[in-house]
């Protein structure tokens, strides 16, 4: 199950930067808040697989906090443009839907990976505490 909910995040990460690449390929002038927010955008895959390739949970909660990072800002620069009417409500809100859905999907995972770092340092004090008694 795992696995599935880590393909289907990977998927729609991508999906996001392809369709802000198309949008941002429409942009006039294609300058300033639009380039930011491209680069924002391609930095949340980037994060994520640097994320499930990492062993350890520390690593992996690392990344895929960096890549909720890169959702807030991505998110704030397609307001930007929005505001600034350089991309129509339409674009606008096919953006703004997949930033939520993976800002979802980040929380859940960023969640899971946190509770099995409890559990694990739990055991671990668990461990030493009865080797100390013993």
């Amino acid at each position: 199950m795992k696995e599935y909910l880590e393909q289907q995040l990977k998927k729609k990460a991508h999906e996001l930067v392809m369709t802000v690449f198309r949008v941002i390929s429409r942009v006039r002038g294609n300058k300033g808040p639009a380039i930011s927010l491209r680069k924002s955008v391609s930095r949340i895959p980037t994060a994520i697989f640097e994320g499930q390739s990492r062993e350890f949970n520390e690593d992996k909660l690392k990344y895929f906090i960096e890549a909720r990072n890169a959702v807030f800002e991505a998110k704030y620069y397609a307001d930007l443009l929005y505001s600034e009417k350089a991309i129509s409500y339409y674009s606008y809100q096919k953006i703004t839907t997949k930033i939520d859905l993976i800002d979802k999907m980040l929380v859940s995972r960023i969640r899971v990976i946190d509770k099995r770092s409890l559990k694990e340092e739990y055991r671990a004090n668990a461990r030493a505490n009865y080797i100390r008694n013993n």
